[in-house]
């Protein structure tokens, strides 16, 4: 997150600074796009950090009192941890990237910082686990039906904000094509279920971190627009994911080689 935040600001000053046709290239229509995606990413990835430190906290809590509550905590904290450790650091890489993008060819010189961050964030999510083990560890909880327990108050939630309201019944109507997925993943078996591993972590990972945006939403004005642009781009990547797990074609392991 750390990395993120920096390379995020970097990039924020730079484009305030720097000048093209007359005018701060933070002005542009193309880099006000870029920095707005960067800042998405940071933010999803802070609400799920937040969100899993905070089932952390509660289990340890539980489990020093010795309170029932200890496993059901338990169980969300091992389904979030894998899946914030895959999702920040690929929205590390991500924003450090672009943050090079913004600065054009002076991004890659040692002139700047954000060269080093790029550097930084490129072993994130390779070491403690590469993003393809976090995501073996997190699809096998999802399976087994993890994920209900921790999208359950969300079903019986009112919103008294009309655009929030209407932001959560879109988000609401996507819960089917989730459930759907992961029943059919479960379905098919093991090797179905690596292969697809990856669309159906993304799948969920979309889905609920639209919860916490909107959550967040309801506290301060900024993050409805977070939540609405993450909302607007993660729903058609959604339903995307869910179209090609429903499939059940292996189209991902051919062989893709000319022939001689």
């Amino acid at each position: 997150m750390g990395i993120s935040e920096a390379a995020l600001r970097e990039a924020e000053a730079y484009a305030r600074e720097r000048e093209q046709f007359g005018k701060p290239i933070g002005e542009l229509p193309a880099v006000i796009s870029l920095l707005a995606d960067m800042r998405v990413a940071t933010e999803t990835s802070r609400a799920l950090l937040y969100a899993t430190s905070t089932c952390v906290d509660l289990q340890e809590g539980a489990e020093r009192r010795g309170l029932p509550e200890e496993k059901k905590h338990a169980k969300a904290a091992d389904l979030l941890t894998p899946l914030v450790k895959y999702y920040a650091s690929e929205m590390c890489n991500f924003v450090t990237s672009a943050a090079i993008q913004v600065h054009g060819g002076y991004g890659f010189m040692k002139d700047y910082p954000v060269e080093r961050l790029y550097r930084d964030a490129r072993i994130t999510n390779i070491y403690e686990g590469t993003s393809q083990i976090q995501i073996d560890w997190a699809v096998l909880r999802l399976v087994r039906g993890e994920l209900a327990a921790i999208l359950e108050p969300y079903a019986a939630k009112t919103w008294s904000d009309p655009e929030l309201a209407e932001l959560a019944a879109s988000l609401q109507a996507t819960r089917p094509l989730l459930d759907e997925a992961i029943a059919f993943v479960k379905e098919k078996g093991g090797e179905y279920r690596d292969l697809m591993a990856r669309r159906l972590v993304d799948l969920a990972l979309d889905h609920y971190l639209g919860w916490l945006l909107l959550e967040q939403a309801e506290k301060w004005d900024y993050k409805r627009k977070v939540a609405r642009r993450y909302l607007a781009d993660a729903l058609p990547h959604l339903r995307m994911n869910h179209e090609i797990v429903m499939s059940g074609r292996a189209l991902d392991v051919e062989r893709l080689q000319p022939t001689a």
